[in-house]
């Protein structure tokens, strides 16, 4: 949206008050820092500070940000259950990183409507689940606790001392909490999931709290079945504001990135072509395919540019809340950022169903190539050639590195049908 917002408070208890008054919801992150800023009163003034220090560091270093570097967030999945139902499957957890792959390297299921596909950015951000655990031991990522609490609201499913599981090192891991979350106001208000902004720093708290029928591929019927919902989080924990900036109708709210247009609060259902409201009258109208909209899942299509700037910001800018995860080793592959000179190669086509070529400018004689699944597990490798036979893959994704001289060229990733 095009209005800059000075205080965040204003619009954040404001759609809140409009909130109340709905049915349902599906994020509750805004309504979650409300509660941080009635805990910590600095919060709000330490939050506005660091927007307009972004602001000005994203205004003057757009070179540092168009540098072609894919950022690894190393990720932990904590399964917190009082019932079968709720021990969610490993496949499912694995489905789950992919869909968020998927989404951040512009592969956004739905459609751009009336909107150019060059806003549907290559975030440039991948995630795989942890090989290493905080006592050094392997790990698959995921972590499991059978409970005694029917469920939770908020904080309490993030310490096993009220039921749930401590958060794993924030600055090595990036935590998700699977549960029961039930939250309610007393009425049939409910969320589907939260999350925390970085601009509390990466702590115990940090990262995202979701509901169990919210997680994975599973098709029920308020769902849908496509694992966006997590996607919406992880923006929120990367620092991005829903698209029509949390201010009721009045269009007079901001989400702090300019190649969004304004929009008279959030978006509901299945839209295709063109949708307008109050605050964008005209074509291509409002971005309800937009990941930080409200929109059923099969609708999310992307995340636009300025959006990849804004999140991207929280790894590179000066004192960045998210530049410790640059540093994690505990994926085994990939690991942390690839800063690597060597020339970047090609695949095609991308996603793959059978063939997968390489194509590169470099001489590659000799040359070995290596293919990981999501979790970090050798899954094949050979002598370097151009068409690679994948058909033995299973659907899901895979990172590929090619390995010459005992060096080590940029690693790339694709997708098997």
């Amino acid at each position: 949206m095009r209005t800059f917002l000075t205080s965040l408070i204003i619009t954040t208890l404001f759609s809140f008050s409009l909130a109340q008054n709905q049915n349902s919801t599906r994020c509750g992150t805004m309504y979650y820092l409300k509660q941080q800023m009635q805990e910590d009163t600095s919060l709000e003034r330490r939050m506005q500070e660091q927007e307009e220090a972004l602001q000005i560091w994203l205004r003057e270093n757009k070179s540092v940000l168009n540098k072609k570097t894919t950022i690894n967030i190393p990720v932990v999945v904590h399964i917190i259950y009082s019932a079968d139902s709720q021990n969610i499957p490993d496949e499912r957890v694995h489905a789950q990183i992919d869909a968020l792959n998927a989404s951040f390297s512009g592969q956004g299921l739905g459609s751009m409507g009336g909107f150019s596909e060059d806003l549907q950015a290559d975030i440039e951000i991948q995630f795989c689940l942890a090989r290493t655990g905080p006592d050094g031991r392997t790990t698959n990522g995921i972590e499991r606790r059978e409970t005694t609490e029917d469920g939770f609201q908020n904080n309490a499913v993030k310490f096993y001392n009220s039921g749930g599981l401590d958060a794993w090192d924030p600055t090595q891991y990036f935590n998700i909490w699977v549960c029961n979350y039930n939250y309610s106001d007393g009425t049939d208000y409910v969320f589907s999931a939260y999350a925390q902004f970085p601009g509390a720093g990466l702590n115990s708290t940090y990262g995202v709290v979701i509901r169990y029928g919210a997680f994975g591929l599973e098709d029920t019927s308020y769902y849908r079945g496509s694992g966006q919902i997590l996607c919406h989080e992880v923006g929120h924990c990367f620092n991005l504001r829903h698209i029509w900036g949390d201010d009721g109708t009045s269009c007079n709210g901001s989400d702090f990135c300019d190649d969004t247009p304004n929009q008279a609060g959030r978006t509901e259902g299945k839209h295709s072509g063109v949708l307008t409201d109050a605050c964008s009258v005209d074509s291509p109208g409002v971005m309800y395919m937009n990941y930080m909209d409200y929109s059923d899942d099969v609708i999310y299509a992307n995340f636009t540019p300025d959006q990849k700037d804004r999140m991207r910001a929280n790894f590179f800018a000066p004192n960045a809340p998210l530049a410790p995860l640059l540093a994690s080793s505990v994926c085994g592959f990939p690991v942390g950022i690839e800063t690597l000179d060597q020339p970047q190669f090609q695949l095609y086509p991308n996603p793959a169903k059978n063939k997968l070529y390489i194509k590169s400018t470099s001489n590659l004689d000799g040359a070995e190539y290596q293919i990981f699944d999501v979790m970090g597990n050798l899954v094949f490798s050979g002598e370097y050639r151009s068409s690679i036979d994948i058909n033995s893959l299973s659907s899901g994704w895979y990172y590929i590195v090619i390995r010459q001289n005992h060096s080590r060229f940029k690693p790339n990733s694709f997708i098997v049908l």
